[in-house]
Parts: C-alpha cells; structure tokens; sequence
C-alpha cells in the first residue's frame, strides 16, 4: 500500500538444514546455504527494490557461530553504517544506468542504482542483477558531486564524476556501493 513500509524476508538457512533426512548427501550444493556474495546480494537487491526492512527467515536451523551467520552480520554491519544515506535525502532527477553492448541477454539497462544524499556526502549503490557481468555507464548524477571523487567502498578503486557520470564494470550478481567519503565502510 502506499506509504507503507515493506520488510523483506530473506533466506537464513539451507534446505538441507530444514530436511529431516540425512545431510550427508553427496551433492554439496543440493540444499546448500547461501554463499557470502549471495547473501550480500539479496540484501542490497531488496533495499534498491525499497525494502525498509531485512529480516532473515531460518536461522533457528543453523549454528549461531556458522558462516553464515557471520556473512548475514557482516552484511548488516555494512548496512547499519550506511543507515545515514539509505534514508537519506533523494536527488531532484534520479541518476541513470546503462549497459554496453554484450553478446548476451541484456536489455541495455545496467544496474539498478539508488543515490541518497547524507548531510554533505552522496552514497550511490548499484545492484547488477544480471547473471552476467557488465560494463556500464552512470548518468544524470546531481551537480553537487561534479568533479568529486567517488570512493568504491570496500575496495581500492575511485571514480571521479564527469559530465554529470563516470563508467565502470560490475560482475554478474553483485553491488558496488560508491560514495563520497569512505565513512561508510563498517569497521
């Protein structure tokens, strides 16, 4: 309903840990748990998506000291320290995505993006949902950040704004957050 808050649930278990056979089946990815950059994944996919809220369903089904566990607080630890932008002030235009030519599926959209503005900074994050990695280009960026280095958080790398945009490279199912400053980063 509009102006309601949404709360995405996401998976906190594997289904071999819900299964009352045996878990020893010889298949390690049948049933298996989600893999760190899987759930990363699902997390920020459901915030540019406007979840409000990520609760993880299935977690009484696994150990409280497994990696699992560890990667979904890792995940929210990051989340937590981008609080500030995540409900922060949204640009007048919202910036735009677009995917270079591939050989494969993909419709010239590049990854979903959501810019939010934190007192003097801006924090964009750009989700590729795509099962294929992709080079794109980010547009319509506000010209406050013109010329204003963007740091990619967790990493090395930089961009700097150009004609209002900049061009990166993203592999498949996974998010870059960019921001202003690197105080984002959960420590």
């Amino acid at each position: 309903a509009p102006g309601k808050s949404v709360g995405m649930v996401l998976q906190g278990f594997g289904w071999r840990d819900l299964s009352e056979g045996p878990k020893d089946d010889p298949d390690p990815d049948k049933g298996r748990r989600p893999r760190p950059a899987e759930t990363r994944f699902m997390a920020y996919d459901a915030i540019v998506h406007g979840a409000n809220a990520i609760l993880y369903w299935g977690t009484a089904y696994i150990e409280p000291d497994c990696s699992l566990w560890r990667d979904m607080m890792k995940v929210t630890r990051e989340i937590r320290a981008l609080e500030p932008a995540i409900v922060g002030q949204r640009p007048a235009v919202e910036p735009a995505s677009r995917a270079d030519e591939t050989f494969g599926s993909v419709d010239d959209e590049g990854p979903r993006l959501m810019l939010r503005r934190a007192g003097d900074d801006w924090v964009l994050i750009a989700v590729n949902e795509y099962g294929q990695g992709v080079s794109f280009s980010v547009s319509n960026l506000p010209k406050e950040i013109e010329g204003k280095t963007l740091y990619r958080l967790y990493s090395e790398e930089t961009q700097v704004v150009r004609n209002g945009g900049f061009d990166d490279g993203i592999r498949h199912l996974d998010v870059h957050i960019y921001a202003t400053s690197r105080r984002f980063e959960a420590q």
